[in-house]
């Protein structure tokens, strides 16, 4: 699920990490720090946003992709529990690979 009107393409080999928050939550400054390790962990680069808004904070989408079992969701409140490091690696991952599947040529998104 991606929020209306926030999803921008990525710059050409650039993943874009998009991390909704709500004002004042400081979660999102912790989930912030472990997307920079793990794209540092994995020798990555990426475009972070941070969008501020009524979301349950923060929620992380990585090329438009939720993290599993974060979903984002309109209830402006901070979240207690956050992504491990090793699903934000995971999700990192399997932005690369879809972006890898889907320029191959011939191949289109489903």
């Amino acid at each position: 699920m991606s929020a209306p009107g926030t999803f921008q393409p990525a710059p050409p080999g650039k993943l874009v990490i998009s991390i909704f928050r709500v004002h004042d939550c400081p979660s999102a400054g912790r989930v912030r720090a472990e997307v920079e390790a793990a794209l540092d962990h994995l020798s990555a680069t990426a475009v972070i946003e941070e969008i501020e808004g009524a979301f349950l904070s923060p929620t992380v989408l990585i090329d438009g992709a939720e993290i599993d079992g974060y979903p984002l969701r309109s209830d402006p409140a901070c979240r207690t529990v956050l992504p491990a490091a090793a699903e934000i690696e995971g999700a990192i991952l399997a932005a690369r690979a879809r972006r890898e599947h889907y320029s191959t040529p011939g191949r289109c998104p489903k």
